[in-house]
């Protein structure tokens, strides 16, 4: 690994001063897209998180989950957008981007989950 110390040990002996420390990944929402009513995962379903004008997607996977993740610290309105079948949506069933509800991430809590039931037209 580039920029990796080596350390030498002996068979038997204690090395000390061995620390490390991790950063915290970078922010991410994750979460899982499912069918109202049934439960059933969504797959394919386009989930996007705009802050400040700037959108970030992903798209969920046969099990219906999805991660966006490398967010910037901010407040995050986030949309799902499923298909001709389902209605598009904001969080909390919000039908457009000013009445959504944000959601916020931080660098101190890394990972917001949400989850998410799609409604049908």
């Amino acid at each position: 690994m580039d920029g990796a110390t080596n350390i030498s040990v002996t068979a038997g002996a204690t090395t000390p001063n061995i620390n490390a420390v991790l950063a915290l990944a970078p922010p991410s929402i994750q979460g899982t897209v499912t069918e109202d009513g049934t439960g059933a995962p969504v797959p394919q379903c386009t989930v996007s998180a705009s802050n400040a004008g700037t959108w970030i997607q992903s798209l969920t996977d046969v099990n219906g989950h999805y991660v966006i993740s490398g967010l910037p610290d901010g407040d995050y309105r986030v949309f799902f957008q499923c298909g001709e079948t389902y209605r598009n949506e904001f969080h909390n069933d919000a039908i457009d981007y000013d009445s959504a509800t944000l959601v916020s991430v931080s660098s101190t809590t890394a990972i917001s989950f949400l989850n998410h039931r799609s409604h049908y037209h």
